[in-house]
Protein backbone atom coordinates (compact mmCIF):
# COMPACT_ATOMS: atom_id res chain seq x y z
CA UNK A 1 0.00 0.00 0.00
CA UNK A 2 1.19 3.51 -0.79
CA UNK A 3 0.40 6.42 1.52
CA UNK A 4 -0.21 9.98 0.32
CA UNK A 5 -1.00 13.07 2.34
CA UNK A 6 -4.11 14.87 1.09
CA UNK A 7 -1.95 17.51 -0.63
CA UNK A 8 0.56 15.20 -2.36
CA UNK A 9 1.07 13.21 -5.55
CA UNK A 10 3.54 10.59 -6.78
CA UNK A 11 4.71 9.07 -10.04
CA UNK A 12 4.22 5.35 -10.70
CA UNK A 13 5.30 2.78 -13.25
CA UNK A 14 4.58 -0.89 -13.76
CA UNK A 15 6.94 -3.75 -14.47
CA UNK A 16 6.23 -7.40 -15.10
CA UNK A 17 7.34 -10.31 -12.95
CA UNK A 18 7.12 -14.06 -13.36
CA UNK A 19 5.61 -16.35 -10.71
CA UNK A 20 8.84 -16.37 -8.66
CA UNK A 21 9.47 -12.62 -8.91
CA UNK A 22 11.95 -12.41 -11.78
CA UNK A 23 11.54 -9.29 -13.95
CA UNK A 24 9.74 -9.78 -17.25
CA UNK A 25 9.38 -6.98 -19.80
CA UNK A 26 5.86 -5.81 -20.52
CA UNK A 27 5.65 -5.53 -24.29
CA UNK A 28 2.58 -5.14 -26.40
CA UNK A 29 -0.08 -2.47 -26.34
CA UNK A 30 -0.45 -0.07 -23.44
CA UNK A 31 -2.58 -1.50 -20.63
CA UNK A 32 -5.74 0.01 -19.16
CA UNK A 33 -5.51 1.75 -15.78
CA UNK A 34 -8.41 2.57 -13.45
CA UNK A 35 -8.87 4.00 -9.98
CA UNK A 36 -11.94 2.94 -8.03
CA UNK A 37 -12.23 6.15 -5.97
CA UNK A 38 -11.66 9.18 -8.23
CA UNK A 39 -13.01 11.30 -5.37
CA UNK A 40 -9.89 10.30 -3.35
CA UNK A 41 -7.16 9.92 -6.00
CA UNK A 42 -6.85 11.31 -9.52
CA UNK A 43 -5.06 9.14 -12.08
CA UNK A 44 -3.05 10.47 -15.02
CA UNK A 45 -1.45 7.98 -17.42
CA UNK A 46 1.76 9.06 -19.18
CA UNK A 47 2.27 8.99 -22.94
CA UNK A 48 4.27 5.75 -22.71
CA UNK A 49 1.15 4.02 -21.36
CA UNK A 50 3.08 2.12 -18.68
CA UNK A 51 3.54 4.88 -16.09
CA UNK A 52 1.77 7.93 -14.77
CA UNK A 53 0.88 9.95 -11.72
CA UNK A 54 -1.54 9.57 -8.83
CA UNK A 55 -2.60 12.77 -7.04
CA UNK A 56 -4.66 13.11 -3.89
CA UNK A 57 -7.82 15.16 -4.41
CA UNK A 58 -8.02 16.43 -0.82
CA UNK A 59 -10.54 13.83 0.33
CA UNK A 60 -9.40 11.17 2.80
CA UNK A 61 -9.78 7.44 2.16
CA UNK A 62 -8.34 4.50 0.27
CA UNK A 63 -8.35 4.21 -3.51
CA UNK A 64 -7.34 1.12 -5.48
CA UNK A 65 -5.24 1.63 -8.61
CA UNK A 66 -5.69 -1.26 -11.07
CA UNK A 67 -4.10 -2.23 -14.37
CA UNK A 68 -4.86 -4.89 -16.96
CA UNK A 69 -3.25 -5.60 -20.28
CA UNK A 70 -2.02 -8.18 -22.75
CA UNK A 71 1.56 -8.85 -23.86
CA UNK A 72 2.56 -8.96 -27.52
CA UNK A 73 2.37 -12.77 -27.34
CA UNK A 74 -1.22 -12.63 -26.05
CA UNK A 75 -0.68 -13.31 -22.33
CA UNK A 76 -3.05 -11.36 -20.09
CA UNK A 77 -1.79 -9.65 -16.94
CA UNK A 78 -3.43 -7.62 -14.19
CA UNK A 79 -2.59 -6.10 -10.85
CA UNK A 80 -3.72 -3.58 -8.29
CA UNK A 81 -2.36 -1.51 -5.42
CA UNK A 82 -4.06 0.46 -2.67
CA UNK A 83 -3.33 4.14 -2.12
CA UNK A 84 -4.25 5.40 1.34
CA UNK A 85 -4.81 9.17 1.46
CA UNK A 86 -4.32 10.62 4.95
CA UNK A 87 -4.55 14.12 6.40
CA UNK A 88 -1.68 16.46 5.66
CA UNK A 89 0.41 18.46 8.10
CA UNK A 90 -1.13 21.21 10.23
CA UNK A 91 -1.47 24.34 8.12
CA UNK A 92 -3.80 26.40 10.30
CA UNK A 93 -6.17 26.38 13.23
CA UNK A 94 -9.96 26.58 13.27
CA UNK A 95 -12.01 27.60 16.31
CA UNK A 96 -15.27 25.92 17.20
CA UNK A 97 -17.74 27.92 19.32
CA UNK A 98 -20.55 26.63 21.51
CA UNK A 99 -23.94 28.22 22.09
CA UNK A 100 -23.89 31.53 24.01
CA UNK A 101 -24.85 31.31 27.70
CA UNK A 102 -26.00 33.96 30.15
CA UNK A 103 -23.19 35.06 32.53
CA UNK A 104 -25.33 37.28 34.77
CA UNK A 105 -28.93 36.66 35.72
CA UNK A 106 -31.55 38.93 34.21
CA UNK A 107 -33.10 41.17 36.86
Amino acid sequence: MAVLKADQKFAFSITGADEVGNPVPLDGPAPAFTVDRPDVAALTVAEDGFSGEVAATGALGTAVLSVSGTTASGLAYAGSAAVDVVAGDVAGVAFGFGEPEEVTPDA
